[in-house]
């Protein structure tokens, strides 16, 4: 999960310690958070996210990749209103789409 947060603090254009300021916590914690060293509880994660203009999703992948998080939320969106069969049918279709050429 933390594998991107520098990045997104980065290109924020925020340092450490002006995160912590914003979440009530230490530059210390937060650089802990974007090593991995320390987990991060759900709600600051969330808050995290705001911090960033982002939403808990994207900052699951690169600042630079923010479409791709929003197409696999719009996805999970969508699968999660199927049945199983029609889960397998969409990901058919969706591998049809992928193995064709452009």
């Amino acid at each position: 999960m933390h594998d991107h947060l520098r990045a997104w603090r980065e290109a924020s254009g925020l340092t450490l310690q002006q995160v912590a300021n914003k979440l009530g916590t230490t530059h210390a914690t937060v650089s802990r958070w974007e090593s991995g060293l320390q987990a991060i509880h759900p709600q600051k994660f969330k808050a995290l996210a705001e911090v960033y203009g982002a939403t808990p999703a994207e900052l699951l992948v690169a600042p630079n990749d923010r479409e791709m998080a929003k197409r696999f939320h719009r996805a999970a969106e969508i699968i999660s209103k199927l049945s199983d069969q029609e889960v397998e049918q969409w990901l058919g279709i969706g591998q049809s789409l992928a193995g064709r050429e452009k």
